[in-house]
């Protein structure tokens, strides 16, 4: 079988020792950091080529028990890329071979040609992947969960040594050479396919793992909602209570000032809740928390939201809640904002068989024009609603429109439902 020289094998090697630590560098400092990837890529190097295959074998056994040991989250990866590492060595040793047969006289070209096409495409992969450097911590750290981490390190540990024993094996018994190319690349398949089965297995694991994340997160907000509901039911009754006891006392009590006093806290109670009915006609829980908050707000700044409905509001699917709420969010926000104490603002949402309308009318100064709305007063950073707005109108299933009419202004976000 045809030897490589130690130039030959420094051009197929080094590349590849300079990725795998750069890789890590990232995973471990969030950036390449130079003095770490040269000091790793020199030790290896001169390892690699003292002790050969022995050599790289005992430098993984040892790199990864010290990781094991001081970072541990790092191991997983270190293992997949020093497997994957044998796999290209190992191509690019059965390609210079087979050509070394098939075309003795040009062999010693095709030794460098070959590593450097190979390692040039590997290297225009990653420079194609570097402007996602920074996802590379995210990937692995999706994989955290300690016993399945455990249990994957574990069985890629034990391919690679697996790998490297027919690896070593090869050197030792000095077979014919179509068998060692017949074996080498039945290793190269085997290593192939074991990275490939890792790679959609881990895949399936992070898809599991957000499905179940996503669960969670679902049973919270479901949670929330019907914990909020029940306040709400609670603070109702209260209402409901108070108000009964306020009308005991009416009839107790004869002086005209205790009446005046007796009335006025009834009518203070009956305005500390929003209408019950108009809350009922809202069957989508976020939005109608969203409302009930944004009325809570208003009340504690001495200001007042009226809300109105025409029919049953029901935003669906799921996937439009949250850019809608994160609109109506915006458009209450500005609108209380505008107005001063005792003024009120209304938002009136409208539903027929194809559409839910939600519109936010608050009053404006007389000089206010809608040129006024791309205008900011709140510095670097801010005022950025009427851009979110907008990029929420890119989904064809959303529209935003805006009308100025007798110091009114009106913000309506038009919704597309789908058909019961």
């Amino acid at each position: 079988m045809h030897s490589v020289s130690w130039a030959n094998y420094l051009v197929i090697v080094m590349p590849l020792f300079a990725l795998i630590f750069s890789v890590q560098s990232q995973i471990r400092y969030h950036r390449i950091k130079f003095w770490f990837v040269a000091t790793a890529l020199a030790f290896t190097t001169v390892i690699s080529l003292a002790f050969t295959t022995v050599g790289e074998l005992a430098f993984g056994v040892v790199w990864s028990l010290f990781l094991f040991q001081r970072h541990r989250h790092e191991v997983l990866a270190f293992l997949l890329m020093w497997e994957s590492y044998l796999m290209l060595t190992n191509f690019m040793v059965i390609t210079i071979n087979l050509f070394a047969k098939l075309w003795p006289q040009a062999q010693s070209g095709l030794d460098f040609a070959v590593p450097i096409i190979v390692n040039g495409l590997l290297l225009l992969l990653a420079w194609r992947a570097w402007p996602h450097r920074g996802d590379l911590a995210t990937h692995f750290a999706a994989f955290n969960d300690a016993p399945t981490r455990l249990l994957l390190t574990w069985y890629t540990a034990a391919t690679t040594l697996i790998l490297y024993g027919i690896q070593i094996s090869f050197e030792w018994l000095k077979l014919a050479d179509s068998t060692t190319w017949l074996l080498m690349a039945e290793v190269l398949l085997f290593a192939a396919a074991n990275v490939l089965v890792l790679y959609y297995g881990l895949q399936a694991y992070r898809a599991a793992m957000q499905t179940k994340l996503t669960q969670q997160a679902e049973a919270a907000r479901e949670k929330y909602y019907a914990e909020l509901e029940a306040q709400q039911t609670h603070n109702r009754h209260l209402l409901h209570d108070y108000k009964n006891i306020l009308a005991t006392l009416q009839l107790n009590h004869d002086s005209s000032a205790d009446q005046a006093l007796l009335a006025d806290a009834q009518q203070a109670l009956t305005q500390s809740q929003p209408d019950q009915a108009v809350l009922d006609h809202i069957l989508c829980p976020p939005l109608r928390s969203l409302l009930y908050l944004k009325w809570t707000q208003a009340e504690n700044a001495k200001r007042h939201l009226q809300i109105q409905t025409q029919g049953d509001i029901n935003l669906q699917p799921d996937d439009l809640v949250m850019p809608v709420l994160r609109g109506v969010g915006i458009l209450l926000d500005n609108a209380l904002e505008a107005i001063t104490v005792g003024q009120s603002a209304a938002v009136l949402l409208i539903a027929d068989a194809k559409h839910i309308a939600i519109t936010v009318i608050n009053p404006v100064p007389a000089d206010f024009t809608l040129q006024d709305l791309q205008q900011t007063s709140k510095g670097a950073g801010h005022g950025n609603g009427l851009a979110i707005i907008q990029e929420l109108s890119q989904d064809e299933r959303i529209q935003a429109r805006t009308k100025l009419n007798q110091q009114q202004l009106a913000q309506s976000l038009i919704i597309e439902v789908p058909h019961a």
